[in-house]
C-alpha cells in the first residue's frame, strides 16, 4: 500500500463487452492530467464470460494494460490488475453466465456483487472508488443499489464518458477475436479537446446501514427486510373515516363515539386548512387548546349525534350535561360559571388522553398510529398556550357514509 494514502484504495467496476471502460477509467485516476493521484491496491471486475473472454483479449493478449503503464510513465505491473480480478457472474449452479438477460440472471449476479461490497466495505481502513460505466443497464443499477446500500461517506460511484468521435467500430478478425489496435482505450493527449474524458461522481444516498442493523444477511433477505422498514417508516397513503372506523388499506381501528368525536374535529381542522401534505402542524391547521371549550358544544356535539342511531341513550345523556354544563357557564355566578368552564376542559382532555392512549395501545402498525397519532405544540416562544391537532396529508382523508 502506497504510505501516502489515508485508505486501503479498492477499485470495483461491472463490465460487459467493452473492456475500455476499465482502462478509461484507470487513466483518469492515474494520469496527473486530472490530479487525482489515486493508486489503487486492488482493481476487481464483475463481468460475464464473453466480458471476461474481452478483457483478457485485450489488456493482456494485446497488451493494452501493460500499453496504458507506458503511457502513464508507470513501472510494469504498477496498476494490481491480473486475470485473478476478472470475477464472472454465474447461476446458481455456479455455472459462468454468457450474458445477463433475465430476471433469475440479474438476481445472480446481484447477489455476488452484493457479498463483494459487503465483504469490501465492512473494513474501516478501505475506500471503495466504483463505476457503473460497464455492462448492461441492469449491471449499473446493481452496482447503484449495492452502493447505497452499502457505501460510506468517503466511498465513490462515478461514471465516466468518452468523446463521441473516439468511439471507433470495434471489427472481428478473421479467427471472430475483436481487432482492438485501432480502437480507443484512453486519451492520447487529455489536453486535447477532442480527446476529453468527462467524469462526474454520482450523488447517492448511503442509507443501508442507517436502516437495518444487521447487513450481514442474504441479499434478498437483508432488501426484503430493509423494504419493510421503509414502508413501516413512511407515511400511510389513505385514511378512511366510516363512522368511528379509521381505515387505512386493511387496518381498521375503531373509536368510542366520544373520542371519534374529537378526532373529527382535529382532521376536520386540518383537511379544511390551507396547510399542503408537508406542513407538520402550525396554527394555521392545529386548534388552540383555549379554543376546544367552544368547540364542545358545537362541532363537537355535532360529531358525536352522528356516531348515534336514533335508539341510543347515550348521545341523550351527553346532551343533558352540555346543556347542564353550559347553563352554568351562561351563570352570573362568577365562581360558578369558571368552575363550570374547567369541567369543560377537564372533560375534554381526558378525552383526548383517552384519544392518545387509544391510539398508542391500539393493535394497528406502528404507520398507522403516527399517521394519525395527535400532538400537542407550541408554536410561540416563552409561551406555554397548546395547540393540538393531527398533521396528517389532506389529500388521502376520505369519508365514507354508513350504509
Amino acid at each position: 500500500m502506497n504510505q501516502k494514502q489515508s485508505y486501503i484504495e479498492i477499485f470495483i467496476a461491472v463490465i460487459g463487452i467493452t473492456p475500455q471502460v476499465l482502462t478509461e477509467s484507470l487513466f483518469y485516476y492515474y494520469s496527473p492530467y486530472y490530479k487525482q493521484n489515486r493508486s489503487f491496491d486492488r482493481v476487481i471486475v464483475f463481468t460475464t464470460l464473453e466480458g471476461k473472454k474481452e478483457l483478457i483479449n485485450a489488456l493482456f493478449d494485446l497488451g493494452k494494460l501493460e500499453e496504458l503503464e507506458r503511457k502513464l510513465k508507470l513501472p510494469k505491473n504498477t496498476i494490481p490488475f491480473t486475470k485473478n480480478d476478472i470475477k464472472i457472474f454465474c447461476d446458481d449452479n455456479n455455472n459462468p453466465l454468457s450474458d445477463i438477460r433475465t430476471t433469475e440472471d440479474n438476481n445472480n449476479s446481484f447477489n455476488i456483487l452484493h457479498d463483494e461490497f459487503k465483504r469490501w466495505t465492512k473494513d474501516r481502513k478501505t475506500r471503495i472508488t466504483a463505476t457503473v460505466a460497464g455492462g448492461r443497464k441492469t449491471m449499473s443499477a446493481q452496482m447503484a443499489l449495492t452502493f447505497q446500500l452499502f457505501g460510506r461517506k468517503r466511498d465513490e460511484l462515478f461514471h465516466i464518458i468518452v468523446p463521441n468521435n473516439e468511439l471507433t467500430e470495434r471489427k472481428k478478425n478473421n479467427d471472430n477475436t475483436i481487432n482492438y489496435h485501432k480502437t480507443w482505450f484512453y486519451p492520447n493527449n487529455p489536453k486535447d479537446p477532442s480527446e476529453k474524458l468527462d467524469v462526474s461522481i454520482l450523488p447517492v444516498l448511503r442509507v443501508g446501514r442507517y436502516f437495518s442493523k444487521d447487513l450481514n444477511l442474504p441479499a434478498g433477505e437483508l432488501y426484503t427486510r430493509l423494504q419493510e422498514e421503509i414502508i413501516e417508516k413512511g407515511p400511510i397513503e389513505e385514511l378512511i373515516i366510516k363512522g368511528n372506523k379509521l381505515i387505512s388499506e386493511n387496518e381498521i381501528l375503531t373509536l368510542p363515539p366520544y373520542e371519534m368525536s374529537l378526532f373529527n374535529c382535529f382532521i376536520n381542522k386540518r383537511i379544511n386548512s390551507t396547510c399542503d401534505s408537508i406542513c407538520r402542524g402550525c396554527e394555521n391547521c392545529y386548534i388552540r387548546h383555549g379554543e376546544l371549550g367552544a368547540l364542545f358544544f358545537t362541532l363537537m356535539r355535532d360529531e358525536h349525534k352522528k356516531l348515534y342511531n336514533s335508539n341510543s341513550g347515550h348521545f341523550e345523556k351527553s346532551e343533558i350535561n352540555r346543556a347542564n354544563l353550559k347553563k352554568r357557564i351562561n351563570s352570573s355566578n362568577r365562581a360558578e360559571k369558571e368552575l363550570a368552564e374547567k369541567e369543560v376542559y377537564d372533560k375534554i382532555d381526558q378525552i383526548n388522553s383517552k384519544l392518545k392512549s387509544k391510539i398508542k395501545k391500539s393493535n394497528i402498525s406502528n404507520r398507522f398510529k403516527k399517521g394519525i397519532m395527535i400532538k400537542s405544540e407550541e408554536f410561540e416562544e416563552d409561551s406555554k398556550m397548546k395547540w393540538i391537532g393531527v398533521s396528517i396529508d389532506p389529500l388521502i382523508v376520505k369519508y365514507e357514509n354508513l350504509k
